[in-house]
């Protein structure tokens, strides 16, 4: 029997700071609590909050009086869940690791998913392998089930004016942003001078120079505050909490100035190793370099304070346009995510079709500033052997518009990554009948298969959660097997050329899995049930 839900929603990123935090861990938790959407206004009312610990009662005990039943949908991961809400709470997250956390550190015990997870009514989560992931944690009667983000109704008009049977593409995008093009770049290795040798050795003996004598400071601060506390009663709590918050204070300032230097070396070195290249960027750079040097050899003895808010900027915002022809593989991802894998993908790329320049590799990137992974790119190609196809990376919000043009300008999306919590790109991707490169684990195994895939194995290596400052082998990622992601590209560059009729019989396959896997019609079932059968609270 349907009832009359009145959702409240919440994730800790919106559109007005969406822009601001590309990158970060909940960035894609607005895009989560997007997806779901539609799904939920089937359903019941929807109201969004960004003040949950102020908002979400009000409306709760408003929708009550109205004879509605009302649930809190808090869009982010289990240590952030807001506590002393009246209203019951439902987690979405998305989690990629067969173990989630069940220690904590930096004495905080949220960072214990389990304390979490215990008081709220239950969890959504994005795949299959992650509800088995809670449950291990929780217990088997954990009130926990997985509601993918919907994709296939939201790509239904992509999925019909794609020409899907002819895999060679015509990719063309106009947009505002960056755009990096091997094809632009001077890519013979690059040796530095005598004289620029001599100066980053200059530079580097000078900023371990300075972290050193910093460092001494600290250890005698530290020592200093030790002796303090240790006079300390066992009582009087205010005052250990006022030393232990002043060592912190020191302990962060050192980190700070660290970092600062850090980053002035950073720009000074990328300015020296960039005079061989020409892309906008270094543009960007070259008006400060003259500012960072004069700071960066001040005298020895004197800690380096520096503000560098004329000098770190935004991407410059140009009008940059894409134009491919031929086979066209196509991945949306943040890179400064280590688990995204994108070293595998571009090495495999240029090595299975470097003597194919009707291949493009085109990777959309997610992140607010791209040098330190355009720096590392930029290495990555220069070691390779010579290669006529061409990697191009867009570095832009693209337009609902834009975003269709690439994605129907595609002829396989492509997936390396170590893991997934669900990956709304490639599940679009499949909704928009691309056929894909991808392993088949995590949360993939819901969807993955081969019929739509060219699938390549992987194997399980130990690691850490993400988010654990300690890196403690707790859980484990998946490899993938680099010899079989190279024959991956040269099979799907074949099917393009040699056999439409595979290309078209995967597509087709690929708006199957789609639907029966994140359909509208599907989730909402699930979704019903769950709500009324499986949360620990009722209204």
């Amino acid at each position: 029997m349907s009832q009359n839900f009145q959702f409240i929603v919440c994730s800790r990123i919106t559109e007005q700071n969406l822009s601001k935090s590309l990158g970060s861990a909940e960035y894609s938790y607005h895009f989560i609590l997007k997806g779901y959407l539609p799904l939920l206004q089937k359903m019941g009312d929807v109201i969004e909050v960004d003040n949950p610990s102020e908002q979400v009662d009000d409306v709760y005990r408003q929708a009550l009086e109205e004879g509605k039943r009302p649930l809190f949908l808090h869009f982010t991961a289990p240590q952030h869940v807001v506590s002393g809400i009246e209203c019951p709470t439902i987690l979405v997250f998305a989690w990629e690791y067969d173990t989630i956390p069940t220690e904590y550190w930096e004495n905080n015990g949220k960072h214990d998913w389990r304390v979490g997870l215990s008081t709220v009514a239950g969890a959504l989560v994005l795949s299959e392998h992650t509800v088995r992931a809670v449950k291990k944690a929780m217990g088997d009667d954990y009130p926990v089930v997985s509601v993918p983000t919907p994709t296939f109704e939201m790509m239904e008009t992509l999925r019909v004016r794609s020409n899907r049977s002819e895999p060679l593409k015509r990719l063309a995008v106009e947009f505002s942003g960056l755009l990096i093009d091997s094809q632009d770049m001077r890519l013979t290795p690059y040796v530095p001078s005598a004289e620029e040798a001599e100066e980053l050795a200059l530079t580097e003996s000078r900023y371990s120079y300075f972290l050193y004598t910093r460092g001494l400071e600290l250890d005698a601060k530290e020592a200093e505050l030790r002796e303090r506390e240790a006079l300390v009663e066992k009582g009087e709590v205010e005052i250990e909490e006022q030393l232990r918050a002043e060592l912190s204070a020191n302990i962060q300032e050192h980190l700070e100035a660290r970092n600062t230097v850090r980053f002035a070396l950073g720009t000074l070195k990328r300015a020296l190793l960039r005079q061989t290249l020409q892309y906008p960027e270094f543009e960007q750079f070259h008006s400060s370099i003259s500012t960072v040097r004069k700071k960066l050899f001040q005298q020895e003895q004197t800690p380096i304070e520096t503000n560098f808010d004329d000098v770190v900027h935004e991407d410059p915002v140009t009008d940059n346009g894409v134009f491919a022809e031929g086979v066209v593989y196509t991945a949306i991802l943040n890179p400064l995510d280590l688990r995204k894998n994108w070293r595998d993908m571009l090495t495999a790329f240029c090595t299975a079709l470097r003597d194919r320049n009707d291949a493009f590799l085109v990777i959309k990137v997610s992140v607010q500033f791209i040098t330190r992974f355009s720096d590392e790119l930029i290495e990555h190609l220069r070691r390779l052997d010579r290669f006529s196809c061409r990697v191009i990376i867009i570095k832009a919000h693209l337009s609902d518009k834009e975003y269709a043009h690439l994605m129907s300008g595609t002829s396989f999306y492509v997936n390396t990554s170590y893991g997934e919590g669900q990956c709304i790109p490639l599940t679009q991707a499949l909704a928009s009948g691309i056929p894909c490169i991808s392993p088949a684990i995590t949360a993939m195994e819901d969807y993955i298969n081969t019929t739509c895939c060219l699938v390549p194995d992987s194997h399980i290596e130990p690691t850490h959660w993400q988010q654990d400052p300690r890196q403690s082998y707790r859980t484990v990622h998946h490899k993938i097997s680099w010899p079989d992601l190279v024959e991956a590209f040269k099979y799907s560059y074949e099917i393009a050329h040699n056999d439409a009729r595979r290309y078209v019989e995967m597509s087709d396959a690929a708006i199957e899995a789609s639907r029966e896997y994140n359909s509208l019609v599907v989730l909402e079932e699930t979704l019903q049930n769950f709500l009324s059968h499986g949360v620990r609270v009722s209204a």
